[in-house]
């Protein structure tokens, strides 16, 4: 998992994919100002995406 987020790291074979996903999707949110959590879970692999809260738009109702 520590190399989870790099370009071109991925578990997959060659031909199943290039391994830009995940370091898109993290350069994407990271240039939003949020992260990307990743931990295991019961059926796999669970991402949580936190995203900045935009200014002037309230919270939830309640």
């Amino acid at each position: 998992m520590p190399r989870l987020f790099e370009p071109f790291v991925s578990t997959k074979d060659a031909d199943q994919g290039t391994g830009l996903g995940l370091s898109i999707c993290h350069g994407l949110v990271k240039a939003m100002g949020g992260g990307i959590e990743v931990r295991n879970g019961p059926e796999g692999a669970v991402f949580t995406v936190l995203l900045p809260r935009a200014m002037g738009v309230a919270g939830p109702a309640g």
